[in-house]
């Protein structure tokens, strides 16, 4: 990887604790831990413009820095889960080529919280926890739209000036 990557990745990690913080910083009390998921918008940026690796990287080290700083110790389970999950079943539907950023990013919000029910039913062996799971469906979906928009938007508009000068 040349230093000129390194430095964009890094800043886009950046950006995206940025929007970690700003995100931890907005109550929603609907249902107890649920974030807008702002970083996500880095994510699909990064997806929309980089190769599936980098966007990994930039996924997994971003999750991991986020919950260690602005989370705790059992936030890094959650948000690893989450991470992962969706980002397997966002680069499954972006390879076939037939899915919109925002739906692509409407999956991966939806996938973010089933895999965080998951996490939490085995945590604290509640099967309730899955009844959270039609507002936290909803509210993933509405998100991962809006997030996808704003990605696509702001791939769209820096696309040659990303790629010209930071790449």
């Amino acid at each position: 990887m040349t230093a000129k990557k390194l430095a964009t990745l890094s800043m886009l990690v950046g950006l995206s604790l940025i929007l970690s913080y700003v995100d931890a910083m907005i109550p929603i009390m609907i249902v107890p831990g649920m974030r807008l998921g702002l970083a996500n918008i880095v994510t699909m940026f990064s997806m929309a413009l980089l190769s599936k690796k980098e966007t990994a990287l930039l996924l997994f080290v971003r999750v991991l820095l986020a919950a260690l700083l602005f989370g705790s110790a059992v936030s890094v389970l959650y948000a690893l889960a989450g991470g992962l999950l969706s980002y397997l079943v966002m680069i499954g539907l972006s390879m076939t080529g037939k899915f919109s950023l925002w739906a692509v990013s409407m999956a991966g919000g939806a996938m973010h919280n089933i895999a965080q029910v998951i996490v939490a039913t085995l945590i604290f062996r509640q099967a309730a926890l899955f009844s959270l799971l039609p507002w936290l469906l909803f509210w993933g979906t509405l998100t991962g739209i809006v997030i996808g928009v704003v990605a696509g938007l702001c791939a769209k508009r820096l696309e040659d000036t990303f790629k010209r000068r930071l790449l």
